[in-house]
């Protein structure tokens, strides 16, 4: 695919994908919580938002791939969203088994990496038209 077919709105949908991963790894903590405070109907929520925080991560690294192609976001961000997208799935397995220390530690570093993903993608200026 060459420069010149790919639409310009894919940056557009990078930074509400990125967005809205972010919002999706800020809410799993509140679900946690919920969890862990005995309301347990919170815990298929929980694995719900995991789900959908690892496919947005996923299409976040499809779409970065895009827009670095067209020479608008850096060259490392697409493998950042995709290794972002492996410790999700690292994490939801470490959830699963009931490693918590694990998988708190790196629910954390997930929450601070996707933010930061999130304000670096939405801080890259726009292409000249």
């Amino acid at each position: 695919m060459s420069r010149d077919n790919i639409p310009p709105g894919w940056r557009t949908a990078l930074v509400i994908l990125a967005t809205a991963n972010a919002v999706a790894l800020c809410l799993q903590p509140l679900l946690a919580t919920l969890f862990l405070n005995g309301f347990h109907s919170a815990f298929p929520i929980h694995g719900a938002g995991a789900r959908t925080a690892a496919t947005l991560a996923f299409l976040c690294s499809i779409v970065a791939t895009l827009t670095e192609r067209q020479g608008i976001t850096p060259k490392w961000l697409s493998l950042a969203f995709f290794i972002q997208f492996l410790v999700d799935a690292l994490q939801f397995k470490l959830g699963e088994v009931a490693f918590r220390e694990i998988h708190f530690l790196l629910g954390i570093l997930l929450l601070i990496g996707g933010w930061a993903l999130a304000v670096r993608v939405c801080r890259q200026p726009l292409p000249p038209t």
